[in-house]
């Protein structure tokens, strides 16, 4: 099959003055290959920090999840639990300021080369090579408060175990290493029973109802007060939250709501890794 090549003009050589290890890549559709420029074109008309594969483009079976982040509000695309896990840790991370996932690194001459260089088949779409793509770019603020950013792969075990996968995942971390982009591969040992934790994180970010503004920080400190100090082991959620509506004086439905959304922001420090549901007794860290 006939195969258009990549432009002339690597940019490689824009990196430095345009990317500046934000995330951000030059907006002039010129600089990229013709059968990119109509996603390109949809890339910069926002930030250009939106994924650049959608849910509906790679084939699954039935573990990609779509969400609104509550940080920037950005669509997040995600291939599988484990992605949706580690999206929705870093998106509850006070320190995390955007989360950009199915990052695409839009230098082909560099991924080309690589790819070449290491005898990893390079993505294609269509008979046209497709750019390498990062599952979550992660901007998070410093100790000095300086924004930090890092390119993000997410594993199963077994497939961080694989030496072909890992193959694959060279020519990311050579292009980040090259460019001064931290990269990591995240560690998905320390998740616990996957399905637990993330049906664990679903349930506390349901506090973002729609139509409901965000609770006060004063109604947040006053539930997170009195839900402690009625706090008991093997006791049922549900029971727990009673109690502390009464003290309160709140109806059930708003106390649900603050308990979540208590938890979602870590002043409730809920264990993520164990079932937290109205039916099941609550288990905190130590």
């Amino acid at each position: 099959m006939h195969r258009r090549l990549p432009p002339r003009q690597p940019l490689a050589s824009l990196l430095e003055s345009c990317l500046q290890f934000s995330g951000r890549w030059p907006t002039d559709p010129r600089l990229y290959p013709s059968f990119w420029r109509r996603k390109i074109k949809r890339q910069m008309s926002s930030d250009g920090l939106i994924s650049w594969l959608g849910i509906r483009e790679v084939p699954s079976e039935g573990t990609s999840h779509f969400h609104s982040d509550l940080k920037t509000g950005r669509e997040q695309h995600l291939f599988s639990d484990y992605e949706e896990v580690h999206f929705l840790l870093l998106e509850r991370d006070p320190s995390v300021r955007w989360i950009c996932s199915q990052w695409p690194i839009l230098d082909l001459p560099g991924t080309l080369r690589l790819s070449a260089e290491r005898e990893v088949r390079h993505p294609y779409h269509d008979g046209f090579p497709a750019p390498v793509t990062v599952d979550l770019l992660v901007g998070a603020s410093g100790a000095s408060g300086r924004e930090i950013v890092q390119a993000c792969a997410v594993k199963t075990p077994e497939d961080a175990g694989d030496p072909q996968v890992l193959q694959a995942l060279s020519v990311q971390y050579l292009w980040c290493r090259g460019h001064r982009l931290p990269w990591w591969l995240m560690n998905s040992d320390s998740l616990g029973d996957v399905p637990t934790t993330l049906q664990s994180l679903r349930f506390i970010r349901m506090w973002d109802t729609v139509g409901e503004s965000r609770p006060s920080e004063r109604a947040a400190a006053l539930f997170t007060r009195a839900f402690c100090a009625v706090y008991e082991r093997n006791v049922l959620l549900e029971d727990l939250i009673y109690k502390t509506a009464r003290i309160l004086k709140m109806d059930r439905d708003k106390a649900i709501r603050l308990f979540r959304y208590a938890s979602w922001s870590v002043r409730i420090p809920v264990d993520v890794r164990r079932p937290i549901r109205l039916n099941h007794p609550l288990v905190l860290l130590q």
